[in-house]
């Protein structure tokens, strides 16, 4: 079809019909792979708060079949605090850490929870 020369004006306008309809569809299909990607990816989102939701709770002093803090006394001892911590990677650098402060109690079991860059590794 696109091949052939055309003889008339109406073998043109076919030519031109069967063209746009070909780009039209090749538009069609890039946008169906662009949604379903979309959807996809927001439906990971969803499925991982949906596992995290069923997650059976521990009971408390075991974690992961684990001996219990309660029956081992040295773990009961410490005691982390921070109070104003602030911390950079080098001198001259702004602050990964600034005006930290927390506690944790013996046998507390904690999470550290954050955007990307808020500092969260920087505590280990």
């Amino acid at each position: 079809m696109f091949l052939s020369n055309p003889q008339d004006a109406k073998q043109l306008a076919l030519m031109a019909v069967g063209f746009q309809l070909a780009m039209e569809m090749t538009r069609n299909f890039d946008m169906a792979i662009r949604w379903s990607v979309n959807l996809e990816n927001s439906m990971l989102s969803v499925q991982r708060l949906l596992a995290y939701a069923n997650l059976e709770f521990e009971r408390p002093g075991e974690a992961n079949g684990k001996v219990s803090l309660q029956e081992n006394p040295r773990t009961l001892k410490g005691k982390i605090e921070f109070t104003s911590v602030e911390m950079s990677y080098k001198p001259g650098l702004r602050p990964a850490l600034q005006n930290l402060s927390f506690v944790v109690n013996p046998g507390e079991q904690i999470a550290v929870v954050g955007r990307t860059g808020a500092g969260k590794s920087s505590l280990f």
